[in-house]
């Protein structure tokens, strides 16, 4: 890779524990069911031409949901160019 070249990989997973609690005084009651979430992105980004050109990278992440029935699946991806100024 040329110098300024940037390639990642990394994973995440979340586990949530079941909760459930109240306020007795307000009457409120919270509970939430037991979770696993795993997150997997990648990316890669390189300046153009020379530093001088700008930077542009992209990246992608796949996120997976599974026991809370309020989230879905989702694949988020993006470019993001960079300039700089001064």
């Amino acid at each position: 890779m040329a110098a300024g070249d940037r390639v990642f990989v990394s994973a995440e997973v979340i586990r949530r524990p079941q909760y459930s609690g109240t306020l007795k005084g307000d009457a409120i009651s919270l509970s939430q069911p037991a979770a696993t979430e795993a997150t997997i992105s990648v990316g890669y980004g390189r300046c153009l031409v020379d530093q001088a050109a700008g930077r542009i990278e992209f990246a992608a992440d796949y996120v997976w949901h599974q026991g809370d029935p309020l989230r879905q699946h989702r694949l988020v991806a993006n470019a993001t160019y960079t300039q700089r100024i001064f």
